[in-house]
């Protein structure tokens, strides 16, 4: 009962009654009953909530100091001696900043996070946060430089705290640095949206995150395209040309005694073909994996057969894939993206990296872990896509920097209504079916299925190597890319980060094309050499030339299946758009190749699923 209320309370006599002082009291102890027992329930209601709210930042502070208790008084407050702590981190930083280029003071800053970094923000004194914030802060402005001014980044080698422990005589720390600081991420699902962002609890961090460049028409990429246009630029480099490759004879079924897809050694395949560089049009690339016709019903039992068996292939002549390559013009994808605000069903974000390496993440931790490998920014799909016509027409440096375009649908999207859905399931309704069908084979598994997810890469965007729980078909519309598999049971060479609750959970950091920098001379290649890498990275590449793998160039209109839990590292070949679909997880896999079980204990002693 409130006091209003308690003060309506109505009398049960009159003043003609003989008892009306009795009544009057009696009223009074009845309000004053309903407003004690309205006050105890609100104290109740309060000590509550005070105490589900300590309860909750409580678990922050152990779980997540990124986003509350400690780190939140670092990075989203100010204390009376911050001023000077500034100064004092500002101080530190003076050498890095007299260098003459972007570049150098970058790498001289990263240099100088690296020495200062922390292994754990529980063990971390305030004044070592301002500092490393100070550090990140002058970093993060670099970079920002970088991508607007086109500038060059150099060859960004992977820093030791981004790769599992190899050994514990190889980096002692490093044990220490997995067990303390990985389970303390900094959520970027939490952050607010760029569109509504608002001064508050993360506005100080959302610089780190995303960044805002629609607006910026003076970059440097951009008057130098505008200058291209009017002489007419082309693609220097064409890899859809079914003519340049050659096919294996086609197979009935998997061989009984195994052996297939034949599998070679990493450093072969990346001596043969080096990341990044093209591939002369006369030479004849030979595919490895099975090239089946989708059209051709014999072809497509045997596509069965090999996708029951867990085995990698390819599929082609797909209708679906043929008219929306016709369909999907800038002008029409950039009405859907940019100018369709009527269904909210449909997410695109466009994601940039200083160079042309790309690991995506669900969180992060800025003190432990410094600036993250990606940020977004809000450019439309059309910005997009006239830089990846540029970078197709000036064959961009893998050290420049690189944009890619990712959006995608909720599971839900393939059941409503014809009108209702995204353009993404509705021009491809093979691929997206609700009902089971070939490419989207346990289309009712909700856990293990995120709807259709799309890629618009740009040449040269390299994605990390990574592993997929769900068995994955990934079609090509348009472009040609690079795909790079690794069975399960590679998992120990391969660096992957195999702990759930690490930001870079399923992923590797190591940059594969960095291998061929391997036994370089410093005396004749300084800026190339394998003495500017770590000793963690320089063990991990030796490991990793070492692992086995199998090569494919998916091209437009083919379907590329991926069976669950193998790795796949991508090198965008032109400019490419790609949508994938995920069916239920194979928790066996195979006993030549390994399964889930490999992929957990991610060592040489696993044994054959």
């Amino acid at each position: 009962m409130t006091l209003r209320e308690a003060e309506a309370y109505p009398a049960t006599s009159t003043a003609d009654d003989a008892d009306h002082v009795g009544s009057k009291y009696r009223f009074r102890r009845r309000r004053r009953r309903a407003l004690v027992g309205s006050s105890e329930d609100f104290f109740r209601m309060l000590f509550a909530a005070c105490g589900i709210a300590s309860l909750v930042l409580f678990y922050h502070i152990l779980v997540n100091p990124t986003t509350n208790g400690t780190m939140a008084f670092f990075w989203d407050s100010q204390r009376a001696d911050d001023t000077e702590a500034i100064a004092v981190a500002q101080q530190l930083l003076a050498p890095a900043l007299q260098h003459n280029s972007s570049t150098a003071r970058a790498k001289a800053l990263q240099n100088l996070f690296n020495n200062h970094r922390v292994v754990s923000t529980l063990a971390s004194s305030h004044q070592q946060l301002l500092t490393l914030r100070t550090i990140l802060k002058a970093l993060l402005q670099e970079v920002n430089s970088q991508v607007h001014d086109n500038v060059a980044a150099g060859v960004r080698w992977t820093p030791p705290y981004h790769l599992p422990p190899l050994s514990a005589e190889l980096a002692p720390s490093h044990q220490r640095y997995w067990q303390q600081s990985q389970l303390q991420p900094q959520p970027r699902s939490s952050l607010p949206d760029m569109a509504t962002e608002t001064p508050g609890e993360h506005a100080i961090n959302i610089e780190f995150f995303k960044v805002r460049r629609r607006h910026q028409t003076n970059m440097a990429w951009q008057d130098e395209w505008n200058s291209m246009q009017q002489s007419g630029p082309s693609l220097t480099m064409d890899y859809t040309d079914p003519t340049r490759y050659s096919y294996p004879d086609p197979m009935v079924a998997p061989p009984a005694t195994g052996g297939y897809p034949v599998l070679r050694s990493l450093r072969d395949i990346l001596t043969d073909w080096p990341q990044n560089q093209d591939r002369s049009s006369a030479i004849v690339m030979k595919e490895t994996l099975q090239h089946f016709n989708y059209s051709d019903p014999v072809d497509l039992e045997s596509a069965r057969r090999f996708r029951d068996a867990g085995l990698p292939f390819k599929v082609y002549d797909v209708p679906d894939l043929q008219d929306a390559a016709r369909l999907w013009t800038d002008d029409y994808l950039s009405q859907q993206f940019d100018k369709s605000h009527k269904n909210k069903n449909l997410q695109g974000v466009c994601q940039e990296s200083i160079d042309h390496f790309f690991l995506f993440f669900r969180s992060w931790n800025l003190p432990v872990l410094g600036l993250p490998p990606i940020r977004h920014n809000d450019w439309t799909y059309q910005k997009w896509a006239e830089h990846a016509a540029y970078a197709d027409a000036v064959q961009l440096s893998n050290d420049l920097p690189h944009f890619y375009y990712q959006a995608g649908t909720d599971p839900d999207d393939r059941h409503r209504a014809l009108k209702d859905r995204t353009f993404l399931t509705r021009d491809l309704p093979t691929l997206t079916a609700a009902k089971r069908k070939f490419f989207n084979f346990a289309p009712h598994r909700d856990h293990d299925d995120d709807g259709v997810q799309c890629r618009f890469g740009e040449r040269g965007v390299v994605a990390a190597t990574h592993q997929d729980q769900g068995r994955n078909m990934v079609a090509l519309i348009k472009g040609a890319k690079r795909y790079i598999l690794q069975p399960p049971n590679q998992c120990s060479k391969l660096g992957i980060v195999v702990d759930s609750n690490s930001p870079l959970s399923r992923h590797s950091l190591l940059n594969l094309g960095h291998i061929r920098y391997l036994g370089y001379d410093k005396d004749n290649d300084d800026s190339a050499s394998s003495s500017n890498m770590s000793k963690e990275e320089i063990a991990w590449l030796e490991r990793a030339a070492t692992s086995r793998a199998v090569e494919t160039v998916l091209k437009q209109g083919e379907v590329l299946y991926i069976p669950s839990h193998w790795f796949h590292y991508i090198e965008s070949l032109q400019r490419s758009a790609q949508c994938n679909v995920r069916s239920g997880v194979d928790k066996m896999g195979t006993k030549e190749f390994g399964g889930m079980r490999d992929i957990v204990q991610c060592s040489d002693d696993a044994s054959p699923t």
